[in-house]
C-alpha cells in the first residue's frame, strides 16, 4: 500500500552577516494523513531568501539516503510510495543563493494508517424468501476502525460453486438488501463486509476454501496494478492466481491455509495519482502450536509440573482446551495425560523413577486439534540423593575407654 505523508517545515529566517548558507531553525514535523491527494500548502515567503528545499528519506534498517525531491518550493510536501510497516527517517535542507544548508532529521516514523479496516458486520439474517430472491439484514460492525463506514459489500456463492459474486452493483449504505436473480432450488451462501477509508473489513474464509478478491478498475492513462500481502509483492506460483485486465483485476488463492491470513493491498497508479485499498483476510483453521518453550519444573522421581503459553495463532476461533501427552524415550507410543486441560499449566504424576520422558501439548478449537509443542527429554529423579560415604578419614587422637 502506498502511504502518503505530509512534511511541514517550520521556518525562522536568519538575516545576519556572515551566514553564507540557508539555515532551518526548526526540525521538520511529520504528520500522517489519509490516502487522498493533498495539495501543497503555504508558499514560501520571498523575504526569507530561501529558494527551495531538498527532501530525502531512508529506512532505519539502511544507511543510504534516497532523494525524494530536490526542488520543493513549499513548506509542506506529500511523500508517497512508502512501504507499510517500514520505519523511515526524513531529512530536509534549505537552499539559497549561497548554497545548501545543513540537513535536519525527523524522528523515526513507521508507515501506517491512522485507522484500520472495520470489523465484520453481524451474520446476515434471512427473510422474505421467494423462488428467485431473498432479503438479508445485518447490524453495523462493532468497530469502524477509526474511520466512518463508507458502505457494505454483500456477496453470494452457489453452494456447489467456488466464485463469490457481488449482490449489489452500487455502494450499499443500508443494513438491508433484497438479492434477486437467484435460481429456484439452489442453495446459496452469503457474506457481508464493511468498508471505510482504509479498505474492506475482515473477510473470513475456512481452511481449504477458495479466497477470491475482485476489483473493477478504470483510469486514463490505464493504471498499473499491483497486489501486496503484508507489504510484500505476491507471487503467482502454486495456489495463487492473479488476473489483470484494463477494467478488472482479481486475486485467487486456492485451498487456503492459516498462513494465508493477512492484509492484502491492491494499488493502482498512473500519472494522475495512486489509490490503494486493503482487504484483511482471516483463515479459520486449527490452531498453531502453543507458545513455547514447554517448561518442566518441580521435577521428582514420580511427578513434575508442565507449563506453556497460548498459541500465537488461534485459527480464528477461541481455544477450548489442551491435550497433554507423555512418552518414554525408550518407546514410540504416546500416552494421554489430560484430554481436556483448560489451563496452561498442569501436574503430571505416576512417573517411573529413572525413566526418561518427553511431553507434548496441543491446543484445540472448533476446527480441530492444532500442532504440537514438545519438551526436551527429562529423567524422572529426585532433585536430591542420599549422601555418599565420607572420604580421607584421618585419625587425630587415640583415646580408649574400657568398662568392666
Amino acid at each position: 500500500m502506498n502511504l502518503e505523508f505530509m512534511l511541514r517545515i517550520l521556518l525562522d529566517s536568519v538575516h545576519q552577516a556572515g551566514y553564507l548558507n540557508a539555515m532551518l531553525q526548526e526540525t521538520p514535523v511529520i504528520h500522517l494523513v489519509n490516502l487522498k491527494l493533498l495539495l501543497l500548502q503555504e508558499r514560501i515567503s520571498q523575504l526569507s531568501g530561501i529558494s527551495h528545499y531538498i527532501i530525502e528519506k531512508r529506512e532505519t534498517s539502511r544507511v543510504t539516503w534516497t532523494g525524494v525531491d530536490s526542488q520543493v518550493e513549499a513548506v509542506s510536501y506529500k511523500v508517497t510510495k512508502l512501504v507499510p510497516g517500514k520505519e523511515y527517517i526524513f531529512r530536509i535542507a534549505a537552499v539559497n543563493k549561497f548554497g545548501v544548508g545543513e540537513f535536519l532529521e525527523s524522528e523515526p516514523f513507521i508507515a501506517e494508517n491512522p485507522f484500520k479496516t472495520p470489523s465484520a458486520p453481524s451474520t446476515p439474517i434471512v427473510s422474505a424468501v421467494t423462488g428467485d430472491s431473498i432479503v438479508l439484514t445485518w447490524e453495523r460492525p462493532e468497530s469502524d476502525g477509526g474511520s466512518e463506514i463508507d458502505g457494505y459489500i454483500l456477496e453470494k456463492r452457489d453452494k456447489e460453486g467456488v466464485r463469490w459474486t457481488k449482490c449489489n452493483k452500487r455502494r450499499l449504505n443500508d443494513l438491508r438488501f433484497r438479492c434477486t436473480g437467484l435460481t429456484e432450488g439452489h442453495y446459496y451462501q452469503f457474506r457481508i463486509s464493511a468498508e471505510n477509508a482504509a479498505g474492506v473489513g475482515v473477510v473470513v474464509v475456512k481452511a481449504g476454501d477458495l479466497l477470491r478478491i475482485d476489483a473493477d478498475i478504470s483510469g486514463r492513462p490505464n493504471p498499473t496494478v499491483s497486489w501486496l500481502k503484508n507489504g510484500r509483492m505476491i507471487g503467482t506460483k502454486g495456489r495463487v492466481e492473479m488476473t489483470i485486465t484494463k477494467m478488472h483485476t482479481s486475486l485467487l488463492i486456492r485451498e487456503c491455509v492459516r498462513k494465508d491470513s493477512g492484509q492484502y493491498t491492491l494499488t493502482v497508479q498512473n500519472t494522475g495519482g495512486t489509490l490503494s485499498k486493503v482487504v484483511t483476510c482471516k483463515v479459520l483453521d486449527r490452531p498453531g502450536p502453543p507458545a513455547g518453550p514447554l517448561q518442566v519444573s518441580g521435577l521428582s522421581a514420580e511427578k513434575c509440573t508442565l507449563s506453556w503459553g497460548p498459541p500465537l495463532e488461534n485459527g480464528g476461533a477461541e481455544i477450548m482446551n489442551y491435550i497433554v501427552e507423555k512418552c518414554e524415550t525408550s518407546r514410540v507410543s504416546w500416552t494421554l495425560v489430560y484430554g481436556d486441560m483448560m489451563a496452561t499449566t498442569c501436574k503430571v504424576t505416576k512417573l517411573l523413577k529413572g525413566n526418561e520422558y518427553l511431553f507434548r501439548v496441543r491446543a484445540v478449537n472448533i476446527y480441530g486439534e492444532g500442532e504440537t509443542l514438545e519438551s526436551e527429554p527429562i529423567k524422572a529423579m529426585d532433585p536430591y540423593t542420599v549422601p555418599s560415604a565420607p572420604t580421607d578419614v584421618e585419625v587425630t587422637s587415640r583415646l580408649f575407654s574400657l568398662t568392666l
